[in-house]
C-alpha cells in the first residue's frame, strides 16, 4: 500500500511559521526517517509520503514536529491496496 499524506497551510498561519525545507530535513533527521518522505512544494504545501512498511513511532514523530506549523488539513493520496 503507498500512503502519502498532503498537509496545506493555511495562508495566514504560512506568513507567521512557513516551513522551509531545512527545518524539514531536521524533522526527518530527528524522526530517523528518509529525507524523501517530507517535500516542500512550491505552494508552501508539505508533502508527507512515508514508507509502505513505515513504522507507526517514525510517523507519529513526524506529524509531531510538523504540528508546530498550524497545518491546516491533511490529505490521503495513492491508498490504493492494489498499489
Amino acid at each position: 500500500m503507498i500512503l502519502a499524506l498532503i498537509v496545506l497551510a493555511s495562508a495566514q498561519t504560512a506568513e507567521l511559521l512557513p516551513a522551509t525545507k531545512q527545518q524539514l530535513r531536521a524533522i526527518t533527521a530527528e524522526c530517523k526517517v528518509p529525507a524523501r518522505w517530507l517535500q516542500l512544494r512550491k505552494d508552501g504545501s508539505v508533502h508527507f509520503q512515508p514508507s509502505a512498511n513505515a513504522r507507526y513511532e517514525n510517523v507519529d514523530c513526524v506529524l509531531a514536529k510538523l504540528r508546530p506549523y498550524n497545518v491546516m488539513a491533511i490529505g490521503y493520496v495513492g491508498n490504493d491496496p492494489s498499489q
